[in-house]
């Protein structure tokens, strides 16, 4: 199994966050930016036979999980400051975008 990598993994998150808040005009939480990374994650290995990230997911009440990184961000620690920030709304963590995401960085 692959080690996730950051770079990728972070401009993915700021890739999503960005989509979401063009279609819908909201910030994306955190349970929301966590199932799309579990998406993509699924659907690479059911394409390509290889994960977008190499991240390992748990079960959780409400979906898959990816541990190595979910413990940090719920926390409202940023894994790269620089690309996006989190913030507590209502109930939610929200994912906010400071950069565009670095397209480049999900070649493989």
């Amino acid at each position: 199994m692959l080690k996730y990598n950051p770079k990728r993994l972070n401009n993915a998150i700021v890739w999503f966050a960005k989509k979401h808040f063009e279609k819908t005009g909201k910030y994306p939480t955190l349970t929301q930016i966590l199932k799309y990374l579990a998406f993509l994650e699924f659907e690479s290995v059911k394409e390509w036979g290889i994960p977008a990230f190499g991240l390992k997911f748990k079960a959780y009440k409400h979906g898959p999980v990816p541990e190595e990184i979910y413990f940090k961000l719920k926390n409202l620690e940023s894994t790269d400051p620089e690309l996006y920030k989190l913030k507590k709304h209502d109930d939610h963590i929200v994912i906010i975008p400071v950069k565009e995401a670095d397209e480049d960085r999900f070649s493989v």
